[in-house]
């Protein structure tokens, strides 16, 4: 049963109990007076009264019980409802302050995801972009290479057909070698000399001869000595000695066309013909030896001769740059060159192979003393490994280059790069040595 319905119960009870008790005090009277006592004597009916009225009064407390406690469940029920409402207040407030952080947590994740999502789109396409962009320039080289290539290629078979009319040639190393610094610092110092010297127009010695013969020729020789192996005797480097030097290029692959710079001083009894021995009588009526070679004699024929470029560094055994100048217009190559066959004109493609000979460590000559490109040597120009011993060239002769450019065209100039370098023990046809040659062969880059 419900407190309510109990509530109303006792009520009712209650109404009943004090109607019944008027009932009985109004019918029947509840008490009477005795004789000699001063309280009242209950008569039966009375005490059904008062029993009534104890029912009743029970029934009052009863209810006044029963509302006490309909009170304090209900405050208590109210204290339970705000204690749940407060906790689930602060479990709501909890869950949302971490469905906010999980929430922060996503953003920021899909956030960063999607950042490095653009980023990387961007990158690629930016990647693509370059790519694309390096493919267009690629192409356009190669475009452009192409069609360079076919026109140096056009203009190589045209050009190749004609006539070689002029030349232009460097040659350029450098050495860390301290002698051959000393050697061209001494060259320079003679030449400024000389040049100081000067006395109206003139110089003690003429210059083109003081730069050719003080510098260009000892830096041949220099070249030479540098690159023969230690176990050839050579004496280079010896002041009692000429430090000379002959340098001989074969402009074509049959080396009929030769241009040469240099000159070797021979053994006396080769450079002044055979002289008596003691005790022997002259053969003739007047012998006389062969001349001295004169100054001019000595010189390169034609307008212009080869010169030496020096850039001497301040330490002797650090780098030092040392080159070759020679700018062979008509007349010097046409002054410059000798020919196996006449008939056969020097042509404007150069060799792939380039080959120069220097000549220095001998008792004769390799080639003919009036026409170089006729060779004595029987293996000079051979390609038998016969009589080579192969050079390892180090800093004291390093970034070896040769630069020819044919009729002063830019189209036709041949850049080459050494290839090797090799000592050559010069033959004639019948095996007996000649001395020692040194062979630079340079390859086309």
């Amino acid at each position: 049963m419900q407190v309510p319905d109990t509530l109303t119960l006792f009520a009712i009870a209650g109404f009943a109990v004090s109607f019944i008790t008027g009932v009985l005090s109004q019918l029947w009277k509840s008490s009477v007076e005795v004789e000699g006592r001063i309280t009242k004597q209950l008569t039966p009916a009375g005490w059904l009264s008062m029993g009534v009225s104890l029912v009743g009064l029970s029934a009052a407390i009863a209810a006044a019980l029963v509302k006490m406690n309909q009170d304090n469940d209900k405050k208590l029920q109210d204290a339970l409802k705000a204690e749940l409402a407060t906790r689930q207040a602060r479990a709501l407030q909890a869950q949302e302050a971490r469905w906010q952080t999980y929430v922060s947590s996503l953003l920021e994740t899909a956030k960063e995801d999607i950042k490095k999502n653009i980023e990387n789109t961007i990158g690629g396409f930016r990647d693509s972009q370059a790519r694309f962009n390096q493919a267009q320039s690629a192409l356009a080289a190669s475009k452009q290479a192409l069609l360079e290539n076919s026109l140096r290629h056009t203009n190589q078979i045209i050009l190749a057909a004609q006539p070689l009319t002029s030349l232009t040639l460097r040659w350029r190393f450098a050495s860390t070698d301290p002698t051959l610094w000393r050697r061209m610092k001494q060259s320079e110092d003679e030449i400024n000399e000389n040049l100081n010297e000067t006395q109206g127009h003139s110089t003690p010695t003429p210059i083109e001869y003081a730069e050719y013969e003080w510098q260009v020729v000892p830096l041949l020789a220099e070249i030479a000595r540098l690159a023969t192996p230690d176990d050839i005797e050579s004496d280079v480097g010896n002041e009692a000695s000429d430090p000379t030097a002959l340098a001989l290029i074969p402009l074509d692959d049959s080396e009929n066309t030769m241009l040469s710079f240099g000159y070797v001083a021979l053994p006396r009894d080769e450079r002044e013909g055979e002289q008596p021995q003691e005790g022997e009588q002259p053969q003739g009526e007047n012998p006389q030896p062969a001349p001295e070679p004169t100054r001019q004699s000595l010189l390169p024929q034609g307008g212009r001769i080869p010169w030496a470029e020096v850039e001497l560094a301040t330490n002797p055994r650090t780098p030092s740059r040392y080159s070759f100048e020679w700018n062979l217009d008509p007349a010097t190559l046409a002054n410059s060159v000798q020919r196996r066959n006449s008939a056969v004109a020097p042509m404007a493609s150069l060799p792939k192979l380039l080959r120069i000979a220097l000549i220095r460590d001998v008792s004769e000559l390799p080639v003919e003393e009036d026409n170089y490109s006729i060779p004595v040597a029987s293996n000079l120009w051979s390609d038998h490994e016969y009589g080579r011993t192969y050079l390892r060239l180090g800093g004291e002769l390093s970034d070896m280059r040769l630069v020819l450019e044919a009729n002063g065209y830019q189209a036709m100039r041949y850049s080459y790069v050494l290839k090797r370098a090799y000592a050559l023990d010069l033959r004639d046809e019948y095996d007996d040595s000649l001395g020692t040659g040194i062979i630079f062969e340079f390859e086309l880059s």
